[in-house]
Order: C-alpha cells, then sequence, then structure tokens
C-alpha cells in the first residue's frame, strides 16, 4: 500500500476514533481530535470523510445533534 493511502486511511481511523469516544459535539471537535492525534492533517479530507460518514447535522450547521 502506498504512503498516501495509508496516511488516509489512518486520518479515518481518527475520524471514527473520536466519534467512538463520545466527546465530539461537532465537526470541529472531530477536526480538533484528529489535529491532536496525527502530526499531518488534510483539513478538508477530515471534515469531508465526517460529513459523508455520519451526514449532514440535522439543524445543518455544525452541530451532529
Amino acid at each position: 500500500m502506498g504512503k498516501v493511502k495509508s496516511w488516509m486511511m489512518e486520518m479515518e481511523e481518527q475520524v471514527d476514533d473520536a466519534i467512538s469516544s463520545g466527546n465530539v459535539n461537532s465537526e470541529d471537535d472531530v477536526l480538533q481530535y484528529v489535529q491532536n492525534n496525527m502530526e499531518v492533517v488534510d483539513k478538508s479530507f477530515v471534515l469531508k470523510y465526517a460529513k459523508e460518514r455520519f451526514g449532514v447535522p440535522k439543524n445543518g450547521y455544525n452541530v451532529w445533534d
């Protein structure tokens, strides 16, 4: 597997871990979690993956309540 693919998969795993932890209330929280656990993060990839994985927030803005 290539290094870029491995890096992208690690970011996906970090997003999943963030949600599983139960300590995130917004996509910004997810991004912060990933940034705290990885040295190099593609912000747009993380946010896009989080939105794809968990859908659009009910209120249409930044919080998955």
